[in-house]
């Protein structure tokens, strides 16, 4: 992740630095294939489209499905405000599962770590909108420290709520995705990252495809 772009993409291929590597391990022929998804490139893919027509099912969802026939465990979405937890909340109340409360970390650090802060004095109104109700914690915003209200915030909202697992935005910030799952394993809750490692750009086309939206912030790195 901490490798510049330059490495890892060019106008001419992609998986750059891999392909090097492999080429300095005897492996050209190898190096220079164009990528393909383990899922294809293995035939798991059509594996599954033959057992979901033998199965007299039409598409492989609903075959998959089978295996997890309910969608009965409670979640809770952590929720900013913002794009990212706005979308993955959508994408996970559209497949079927129930969403109990938002969480909300008001963070008096507008560089905090951990949380988004753009738009957040929104929160209120946005969970009335949904008409979901609201789990909201305020924080210093100090790094790591801010995690135990995280965990306060969480704890809560077993208790209010009954949540057994929880929602996140999370797209690519390790930082952030490894703390809550950290934090949520220590309260034997599930967590759903649904927009995990998506394209950026893919994911915006996607939000502004389903909902109107307005810019209150934009970063970026320097």
């Amino acid at each position: 992740m901490k490798l510049p772009a330059s490495y890892k993409l060019t106008d001419a291929e992609d998986k750059r630095i891999l392909r090097e590597i492999a080429k300095d391990l005897g492996l050209a022929e190898v190096a220079s294939r164009k990528k393909r998804s383990a899922q294809y490139g293995s035939n798991v893919i059509k594996a599954i489209e033959k057992l979901t027509k033998g199965s007299g099912y039409r598409y492989k969802r609903e075959y998959l499905r089978t295996f997890y026939p309910t969608r009965n465990i409670k979640l809770g979405c952590l929720f900013s405000s913002g794009k990212d937890s706005a979308y993955a909340l959508w994408l996970m109340l559209k497949d079927g599962y129930p969403v109990e409360c938002l969480i909300t970390l008001k963070s008096k650090n507008p560089a905090s770590f951990m949380f988004h802060t753009p738009g957040v004095d929104l929160v209120e109104q946005k969970a009335e909108a949904i008409d979901l109700p609201l789990v909201m914690k305020q924080t210093e915003g100090e790094k790591e420290k801010e995690l135990e209200d995280l965990q306060a915030a969480l704890r809560e909202s077993k208790v209010k709520y009954g949540i057994e697992g929880v929602i996140t935005g999370a797209l690519w910030s390790n930082y952030q995705k490894e703390r809550i799952e950290r934090i949520a394993a220590e309260e034997n809750l599930k967590v759903f990252s649904p927009l995990w490692h998506i394209n950026q750009e893919t994911e915006m086309r996607l939000v502004v495809n389903k909902f109107d939206i307005i810019f209150t912030g934009i970063s970026a790195y320097g």
